[in-house]
């Protein structure tokens, strides 16, 4: 059986659904799984087998058709095109949450809502294989795969940052509230008066480190974290 996992939205987004694919492998090792990701998240799965970019633009539906899943998860509940595209290209399992034109376009809808279950996102999207019994419980710990010069380089990186360091992130795709640009214009100096050396970890696009990864040829996020549906 043929899985596409579709998560196009943050690189977080994709760390904390790869349980999803070690799940679908523990209990049917025979699965052949792939993944619809952004251009930003794609390194992260390099060396697995059937990793296919969502670039802005692309047909979706040609895209299915060529891939012929069996069954298309979209672990990313904003890019509701995706469950269009596999619906038009007749893929015969589509589970997606209650989410727009998704609850008419998919076959499998999970109504259960996200907040205010007590539970990890990791947990919450392991609900997505609820169509075979295989939700539920706690998932496996996610394993990132990078070459061993992405580790020297992500290392190197990090060494050459000033000490003592104070990793910040200044709002989430996730959250629905946190400090405003101004509060930060004036928190920094505060920071750096008391001795500290704050370097801005997320969002990725306002990061030191983004504008040195793209320096090493490494794909820049976009500025909404996901490429815009089409």
């Amino acid at each position: 059986m043929r899985f596409l996992l579709g998560r196009t939205d943050a690189l977080g987004d994709v760390v904390i659904s790869l349980p999803v694919m070690e799940r679908i492998l523990s209990r049917m090792p025979e699965a052949e799984v792939h993944w619809l990701v952004s251009p930003y998240a794609a390194p992260l799965l390099q060396g697995l087998p059937g990793v296919h970019v969502r670039e802005p633009g692309t047909d979706l539906a040609a895209l299915m058709r060529e891939i012929a899943p069996d069954a298309v998860l979209n672990l990313g509940h904003r890019d509701v095109a995706v469950i269009t595209a596999a619906r038009a290209a007749g893929v015969p399992v589509r589970v997606a949450r209650s989410r727009g034109r998704q609850i008419l376009d998919a076959t499998h809808v999970l109504w259960r809502g996200r907040n205010g279950t007590g539970r990890h996102e990791a947990q919450n999207v392991l609900d997505f294989l609820a169509p075979w019994g295989w939700e539920g419980g706690f998932p496996a710990p996610p394993r990132i795969r990078l070459r061993q010069e992405e580790r020297d380089l992500g290392l190197a990186e990090f060494a050459a940052l000033p000490r003592p360091l104070l990793g910040i992130a200044t709002r989430s795709s996730g959250s629905s509230a946190y400090p405003s640009q101004a509060w930060w214009a004036r928190a920094l100096p505060v920071l750096k008066a008391a001795g500290w050396h704050p370097v801005i970890l997320a969002p990725p696009e306002d990061s030191p480190l983004e504008n040195r990864a793209a320096e090493n040829g490494r794909p820049k996020a976009p500025r909404d974290g996901s490429p815009k549906p089409t």
